[in-house]
């Protein structure tokens, strides 16, 4: 799945992981975060206030879960 079309190529930082040379970490690219804020209106809140404290693991599968529920819904 593409989240951003070929016109928003810099929107995102991407950059390996340190500690785990197979990981790509990435976040909003300072120069573009001011705009996703407030895009987003606030509705990053309760998704980091629900995700913040899980394990990198826990986060993972929340997204997988939601993720396959949606696929599931958008299939019929």
């Amino acid at each position: 799945m593409r989240l951003l079309c070929e016109g928003h190529r810099g929107v995102l930082d991407r950059r390996t992981d340190d500690n785990d040379r197979r990981r790509t970490l990435v976040a909003i690219a300072d120069s573009h975060r001011t705009a996703v804020t407030t895009w987003l209106g606030g509705a990053d809140g309760g998704w980091r206030d629900a995700l913040g404290p899980l394990t990198a693991e826990r986060r993972t599968l929340a997204v997988t879960t939601r993720r396959a529920y949606e696929e599931a819904i958008a299939a019929g």
